[in-house]
């Protein structure tokens, strides 16, 4: 199978670089995910409870491939995944994957019969969209200056009654990914939502990103505070006004959730 992106390493460093670096991933999280041995009353450690029924649970599926290895590397999500009864030319694949809410399908896949080959075209795509997103934040950065992350020090803390239809909010950085615990990924406009309205059951609140106004959502409890329009930086006021422009109904919302 054809390789992309030669490195300076031989393929064989790579893989087996690769490889070993997969293998402590796979046994960090293995023990992170053991369940605490449960005391019963009589003192006595209670048996651990099966785990091979539970992984047969969370196997996670991409059409008939079972996903082995995920990495998230800024917008896009790789994976490694297995089909056992596939063509033996087409058993192993790395594929991008996208997902609109409901499904996710893969795409720009590229199969072999081999897991370490695979796994070099794992790591190739995994160091090609890093210094991808390494690009996109020196390029953000160029915008807006300073882009450490917002804390609790910059911002009004939410209660159970506020309102936060039409609202600056501050998501907190601890719910993003680590490339994106960055003031630009954490400043919105909460446009709506069960989760937006005071003493809501509901959780989510829908959201439109200050930075380049891309909408998404978070629910009520990653939300850190809210941020007066006139604390904001100079990039974040010019995004509230657009999106003030497009969206107009903005200042009533702010006006009746005071």
């Amino acid at each position: 199978m054809t390789i992309g992106m030669p490195g300076e390493l031989s393929r064989e460093d790579r893989v087996n670089g690769i490889t070993d670096w997969l293998y402590h991933f796979r046994l960090h999280f293995s023990e992170v995910e053991k369940k605490e041995e449960i005391t019963t009353s009589g003192g006595a450690k209670a048996p651990p409870e099966p785990m091979e029924e539970e992984m047969e649970k969370e196997k996670r599926m991409l059409g008939d491939y079972e996903v082995l290895q995920s990495v998230w590397i800024g917008d896009h999500e790789i994976v490694v995944a297995e089909n056992k009864n596939a063509p033996a030319s087409e058993r192993y694949i790395c594929a991008y994957v996208e997902n609109n809410g409901f499904t996710e399908r893969g795409f720009d896949c590229m199969a072999s019969d081999s897991y370490p080959d695979i796994l070099s075209v794992y790591g190739d795509r995994i160091s090609e969209k890093a210094e991808e997103t390494q690009k996109m934040i020196e390029d953000e950065q160029k915008i807006v200056g300073n882009d450490d992350p917002l804390t609790k020090r910059d911002c009004i803390p939410i209660k159970e009654d506020s309102n936060l239809n039409g609202q600056i909010i501050v998501i907190r950085a601890d719910v993003l990914r680590p490339e994106f615990q960055r003031s630009p990924r954490q400043l919105y406009v909460c446009t709506g939502g069960f989760g937006a309205s005071p003493k809501s059951r509901g959780r989510t609140c829908y959201c439109t990103r200050l930075f380049d106004g891309v909408q998404t959502s978070f629910y009520r409890q990653d939300i850190l505070g809210t941020i007066p329009q006139e604390q904001l930086p100079a990039w974040a006021k010019d995004g509230y006004e657009k999106h003030k422009e497009r969206h107009p109904e903005t200042e009533k919302e702010v006006r009746e959730a005071r």
